[in-house]
């Protein structure tokens, strides 16, 4: 696993990956939206219900039948 730092700006989340980096890229959308949800309460909404999206996707791959 690379434990570079940050050496850029900017970073990219990767949240429809199932590795610690795409868990940890659901968690910062939904505290992101959190954050923003006072002052524009759609964006928090749409972007709760990407994540959620992504989540029941990634439970579909883990169901035997799925």
């Amino acid at each position: 696993m690379n434990n570079e730092g940050l050496v850029m700006k900017y970073f990219t989340l990767t949240p429809h990956k199932d590795d610690p980096y795409g868990h940890a890229s659901r968690k910062a959308l939904l505290a992101y939206a959190d954050a923003i949800y006072g002052c524009n309460e759609q964006l928090a909404t749409d972007l709760r219900s990407w994540v959620d999206s992504i989540d029941r996707i990634e439970l579909k791959k883990e169901t035997p039948n799925g």
